[in-house]
């Protein structure tokens, strides 16, 4: 396998230069970190300013769904209960196919 050196800059930098370099490389970094965490916190603050009615509304909107849920489980009780009434008297399910007294008899022994 060939191997292909990289090219080294053999200029010789003092310490005290190079150390100079990296804090100015540094200081550009943190000043567009600076800018870059404004603009988003900005951002965020308009979005909130700007939903803060739209959370309210849909708090309120989700309590009236759960208020319709608890509503409509009530109608479906109450309609199961009837559903087991025959001619005014309450049945159970194991009782309901049992004679009622006012059924019709017949005409005596068949």
């Amino acid at each position: 396998m060939l191997r292909v050196q990289q090219p080294r800059d053999e200029r010789v930098v003092p310490v005290g230069e190079a150390i100079a370099e990296w804090l100015a490389l540094s200081a550009e970094r943190d000043r567009y970190m600076g800018r870059i965490l404004a603009a988003e916190r900005r951002g965020f603050e308009r979005g909130v300013a700007a939903m803060a009615d739209e959370y309210e509304r849909g708090f309120h909107d989700g309590c009236m769904a759960f208020k319709r849920a608890q509503h409509d489980a009530h109608a479906l009780t109450e309609v199961e209960a009837s559903r087991w009434e025959l001619r005014g008297e309450k049945r159970t399910r194991a009782t309901f196919g049992m004679p009622h007294p006012d059924d019709y008899k017949g005409r005596g022994a068949a």
